[in-house]
Parts: structure tokens; C-alpha cells; sequence
């Protein structure tokens, strides 16, 4: 069975100062409040680094939580409602851009409405989907793409992977992805 382990410091007291993600390949029960059964972290762990057993062994309650790919909406609003951010596009968080694509959608809704009397309201939701769904769905395929990169197993292809990230950083100071943050928001059209 496919797993590894991340660890991020976080500083949210709550969250006892770590955050610990424990990827599986197949596919579990889709809830926020799933328990893990006691000790179940250390146990798929058997056999691994000791520090990793340890950080593990240290965590207080356990949830199981899934991450999933969804097809993506074809469809953000109807008339006089819309959708943005996750309900729009819920995307995997190899990229980071979950929270950023929902604070860019309400920058552009905002410009969108901007001015319009209630009855343009409808047309001016379509034009907001418009100008958004195109550069939201390239880069939600991109998380999904990074987090099957990110989660391959060991051999060549893993190998290839690690040899073009020490090589792009090697390049240049900032990640791969990071072309996500140069658009104008405001600027961008929709396709014609």
C-alpha cells in the first residue's frame, strides 16, 4: 500500500502546534468527523523512521479525512446566483491556490456587479463565470496534476520528478507553479 507522511509547523495553538497528513491510495469514507481507530496512525506506520512513529504516536485525536477530485461544474450560477471558491471549484491542495482562487472569484464578482442595476444582475453573474472559469479550471487540473507528481511511488518516474524540481529550483527562487500569480485578474477577458 502507497503512504507517506508530511508534517507542516503550524502556530494555531488549537491545532497543538502541528498539523500531521497521512496520504493513502485508496479511497476511504468521505466525512470531516471520521475517527481513526486508537494507535490506527502508528500501526500503518510500522517500520518507519522512528521520529515519524513518534510525531504519530503523539497525536490526540485522530480523524480520517479524504481528498477527493471532482469533475468540474460546467455551470457556476443560475440567474441571480452564483457560485465561487470551493462550491465553484473544489480543487486538491497541491498548489496551494484553493483560498487564493476563491479570494480572486470575489475580486472579479465584485467587478462584475460593480454599477449594475438589479435587473443586469443575472448577465453580469455570467460574464463574472465567464472571466474565471477558464484560468480556474487550468489551474485546479494543475493541483490534480502536482499531486499525482508529488505522489509517486519510488522509481524512475519519481526520479525524473526530483531531478526537474532540484533543476527548476536550482533556477530560480520561487516553486513551479508560481506562474498562477502573475494574471491581471482585472484585465482578463473572457474568451470570445
Amino acid at each position: 500500500m502507497e503512504r507517506h507522511a508530511e508534517v507542516a509547523r503550524q502556530r494555531t495553538p488549537r491545532l497543538g502546534g502541528r498539523v500531521v497528513a497521512v496520504f493513502r491510495a485508496e479511497a476511504g469514507q468521505e466525512s470531516w468527523t471520521a475517527s481513526a481507530g486508537p494507535g490506527e496512525q502508528v500501526r500503518e506506520f510500522e517500520g518507519w523512521d522512528p521520529r515519524v512513529r513518534t510525531l504519530l504516536g503523539q497525536a490526540g485525536q485522530v480523524f480520517r479525512h479524504g481528498l477527493y477530485t471532482r469533475a468540474p461544474l460546467t455551470r457556476w450560477n443560475v440567474g441571480r446566483v452564483t457560485l465561487l471558491g470551493d462550491s465553484a471549484h473544489a480543487m486538491v491542495p497541491f498548489q496551494a491556490q484553493g483560498a487564493a482562487r476563491a479570494i480572486l472569484d470575489a475580486v472579479v464578482l465584485g467587478d462584475a456587479l460593480a454599477a449594475v442595476s438589479p435587473a443586469e444582475v443575472p448577465e453580469a453573474l455570467h460574464r463574472y463565470v465567464a472571466r474565471r472559469i477558464g484560468s480556474t479550471t487550468r489551474v485546479r487540473a494543475g493541483s490534480t496534476r502536482a499531486g499525482e507528481d508529488y505522489h509517486l511511488p519510488d522509481g524512475p518516474e519519481a526520479d525524473a520528478r526530483n531531478s526537474r524540481l532540484v533543476s527548476y529550483g536550482a533556477e530560480n527562487r520561487i516553486g513551479p507553479h508560481a506562474a498562477v500569480w502573475a494574471a491581471d485578474i482585472l484585465a482578463e477577458e473572457a474568451p470570445s
